[in-house]
């Protein structure tokens, strides 16, 4: 039961917290490409690891995590407003690497493919 709850959480938790940037984090730096894939969120509901993905390069995300981070106390505060919990967690804000990794992965499985069909 606590799991689905925590589930529950983490997934109102990336959709506030999608909306909050979007529309009420006046930073003109901040695109309309970014994301928030994922949301890891401790058993105690305290801290939560806000995971976020761009199509853009990799100086941008990192230039995106810095304002978010420096930013973290306002959209905590915001995230209260709308979150039914009693506290909102401390936020912390990281890039996700999961798209690039998977993209890397295939383009060696593709590679290896390649070579094999060489060998034959």
């Amino acid at each position: 039961m606590k799991q689905k709850r925590l589930y529950r959480i983490t997934e109102e938790i990336k959709r506030d917290l999608s909306l909050i940037i979007k529309k009420k984090l006046s930073d003109p730096r901040i695109s309309e490409h970014l994301t928030i894939s994922h949301v890891e969120l401790t058993d105690d509901m305290k801290f939560a690891k806000v995971y976020i993905s761009s199509i853009e390069s990799i100086e941008k995300r990192n230039q995106y995590i810095d304002i978010l981070n420096k930013a973290k106390g306002f959209l905590r505060t915001e995230l209260s407003k709308v979150l039914k919990t009693r506290t909102s967690p401390e936020l912390k804000f990281y890039v996700d690497e999961t798209i690039e990794n998977g993209v890397r992965i295939n383009k060696l499985l593709n590679e290896i493919k390649k070579s094999e069909v060489q060998d034959d």
